[in-house]
């Protein structure tokens, strides 16, 4: 594969990719929060009463609330990399793509990709990308560096274009 540095239309359409993440977590992080805070202030209002059971909810969504600090936290190292412009991009053809069940409600994604030097690549993706995916439409890789060697670092991104002109 022949990994190159990004145009300004690649790194636009990568801009636009790791927005939508961000968003997507900033959100379920804000409404986990509110979600959380409600039992919490139940679990003080019974402590206040004098009912010692308060201290269950206040404990037990003490410890989920983890989960909206994970979710800001979240693909923060990739943001910064994009924005630094720090990734190498190889340009490609969506193949194909198929999706494996892995449970009764989760699905993994798979993409399909036609590289340069003529070698057909599966790569895992995401819900958004697999169903924007057409077979034939213009695609990129997207490589992150490592910060060691021992290190496995950002797995590879699959980026289809969403503008038919970036080709």
């Amino acid at each position: 594969m022949n990994w190159t540095c990004p145009t300004e239309s690649e790194k636009e359409e990568m801009i636009r990719y790791i927005k939508g993440i961000r968003t997507f977590d900033v959100i379920m992080g804000i409404v986990v929060l509110i979600i959380c805070l409600i039992p919490i202030a139940v679990g003080i209002l019974m402590l206040i009463d004098g009912n010692l059971y308060g201290i269950s909810p206040i404990v037990i969504f003490t410890l989920v609330l983890l989960v909206p600090f994970g979710l800001f936290l979240s693909d923060l190292d990739r943001k910064k990399l994009i924005m630094e412009g720090d990734f190498t991009v190889c340009r490609c053809r969506v193949k194909s793509k198929n999706a494996t069940h892995a449970g009764r409600y989760r699905t993994t994604y798979y993409i399909s990709v036609l590289t340069d030097d003529g070698k057909v690549r599966r790569f895992k993706s995401n819900s958004k990308m697999f169903f924007r995916a057409k077979e034939g439409s213009g695609a990129m890789l997207v490589n992150y560096p490592k910060k060691n060697e021992e290190d496995k670092g950002i797995p590879v991104d699959v980026i289809v274009y969403k503008d038919a002109d970036i080709e």
